[in-house]
């Protein structure tokens, strides 16, 4: 089960994630959209940790880079 910690400094201000029947975060503003993968993060010194992107994100790549 994937555990997304939370700024304790700004929990007033940030909507609660739900989450669907896979363990997937759902996008706060609209719980019917899950988050979607975005690969995995691999940091000299730091666990791994999976990336999950907004339903509403687009990527585009520009001189080489994402």
């Amino acid at each position: 089960m994937p555990i997304i910690r939370l700024n304790p400094r700004n929990e007033q201000s940030l909507p609660q994630p739900g989450f669907n029947e896979v363990g997937v975060s759902l996008y706060p503003y609209d719980s019917s959209l899950p988050m979607v993968y975005d690969g995995i993060t691999r940091e000299k010194g730091r666990s791994d940790r999976i990336k999950y992107i907004c339903p509403k994100a687009k990527k585009t790549r520009i001189k080489g880079k994402t």
